[in-house]
């Protein structure tokens, strides 16, 4: 056996560890959500060792990265192919849905129930490579607004960039956890995550309004009887 054989072979034998750890991982999120899933937990159902996990990632968190990096370039990528003079938040939830849609079900972030960068034990990473995106999700708009138009010198494209970016992120995160926090028939939809995210950013684009109130059909008897007192 020549050495590139044995080469082949050893990378063939660390990527099916890796998605053994990966598979596992994104089983047990399901079950008990990111917090609540260790390290340990991961290694026992991928029949590893610690020290075997921790040759491949850092952290529980690490296993998110790659996932959501990918997820991040995917938008990137949808967003380019959309006229700069499209309205920038439905731009980005175009983008946005296109790419959630198409991995859906594939996901480890998917999959994280209750994950939330703010809330998980060991945040740094994770809220840096949302903040990095942010930072690069704002120079993507501004360069859309001076394609439109706009004057790249001017405060005001780095500011509404910026506002844009966040705002975008904030819906995108939100969706998801709606998702997750669904009922399990709805997860088992391959469209429920995108019709949530779109939503999120429906009451964003709309400016946050409050919810509507029960008009009269959807009030029911009660709601007639308290009319009628007052």
């Amino acid at each position: 056996m020549n050495e590139s054989t044995s080469t082949g072979r050893w990378e063939k034998k660390k990527q099916a560890t890796r998605d053994a750890m990966i598979a596992a991982a994104a089983e047990l999120f399901r079950a008990k959500g990111f917090a609540a899933t260790t390290v340990q937990e991961i290694t026992g159902a991928a029949d590893v060792s610690e020290r075997t996990f921790f040759r491949y990632f850092e952290s529980k968190e690490d296993l998110l990265l790659p996932d959501l990096v990918a997820l991040f370039a995917s938008v990137e990528r949808e967003l380019a192919h959309r006229s700069p003079d499209e309205p920038p938040l439905g731009a980005l939830r175009e983008a946005v849905c296109a790419s959630l849609a198409g991995r859906a079900g594939r996901s480890l972030v998917q999959s994280a129930r209750n994950l939330d960068p703010a809330s998980t034990p060991s945040p740094v990473r994770l809220v840096r490579v949302f903040i990095e995106w942010e930072e690069r999700l704002t120079a993507v708009l501004a360069d859309r607004f001076v394609d439109a138009g706009a004057d790249r010198d001017s405060g005001d494209v780095r500011l509404r960039a910026a506002v844009t970016a966040r705002a975008a992120v904030t819906a995108l995160r939100t969706g998801v956890r709606a998702f997750r926090s669904a009922p399990a028939r709805e997860r088992r939809s391959a469209v429920a995550l995108t019709r949530y995210v779109s939503d999120a950013f429906a009451i964003l684009e709309a400016g946050c309004p409050p919810p509507r109130r029960p008009g009269p059909a959807t009030q029911g008897p009660q709601g007639a009887r308290r009319r009628r007192s007052r």
